[in-house]
């Protein structure tokens, strides 16, 4: 890779200076690299090639190794054999052609493969963490458990609350449950399907009379859909 012009002057470069192992064009210092590997004299410009190279590598290996791993069990539980899967893989590659034309394949679907997946012009930001702060007047009482009533367009059991609004619990919703000394429950919902996002169109949770909890972990431990509240 190109280098800025060195100029060395007349007295010899002092150890632990050396010449680059990579380009040779260059001095540079014993280095450690990122991967572990051994310490390489290297100029400031080989080193950051390498580095750079290194991070490149092993973010391919984040995003692949997941959804090739995940194709390979697939289809192998499909019945396909390995070797055949293997087979594809090298094809894809073009690890079945010889060197200089699997190097020109490989350079020439990447080349392609960027121009039709761009990478986005900014970043998103990170996601500020989640902070909801709730008192126990934010969260209605549980006070009565109705059955479900197909025939009427009620598909699943519902509750009650002391306003007087229905309330559907669903598996799908994550929750942490505070015990009281009294036998009754605070259940907060905090997210969906493992996912932390707090309530999605309700509120954060409920107060859970003793003799409702058993209903309320019926509720949650069953089988379908739905959202939370």
């Amino acid at each position: 890779m190109p280098h800025p012009v060195t100029i060395e002057g007349p007295r010899p470069i002092p150890t632990p200076w050396g010449p680059c192992e990579d380009c040779g064009g260059a001095h540079g210092l014993p280095l450690a690299l990122p991967d572990g590997g051994r310490d390489m004299t290297l100029c400031p410009a080989c080193y950051t090639w390498r580095a750079q190279a290194q991070a490149a590598e092993a973010h391919l290996t984040a995003l692949a190794a997941p959804i090739v791993g995940a194709w390979a069990a697939y289809w192998t539980t499909a019945g396909v054999p390995l070797e055949d899967l293997a087979a594809i893989v090298n094809s894809l590659s073009g690890a079945d052609l010889a060197d200089e034309y699997g190097d020109a394949y490989r350079t020439r679907t990447l080349r392609a493969l960027r121009w039709a997946h761009r990478a986005p012009a900014e970043v998103a930001p990170p996601m500020p963490a989640l902070r909801t702060e709730v008192t126990s007047e934010d969260l209605p009482t549980l006070a009565e458990w109705r059955p479900a009533h197909p025939e009427g367009g009620i598909p699943r059991p519902f509750f009650i609350s002391r306003d007087g609004r229905a309330r559907t619990l669903y598996p799908t919703a994550d929750t942490m449950t505070v015990l009281h000394a009294d036998g009754s429950r605070t259940l907060l919902l905090t997210g969906y399907r493992g996912h932390t996002t707090g309530a999605l169109g309700g509120p954060a949770g409920y107060q859970v009379p003793a003799e409702l909890w058993p209903q309320v972990q019926a509720a949650l431990n069953s089988e379908g859909e739905g959202g939370m509240g």
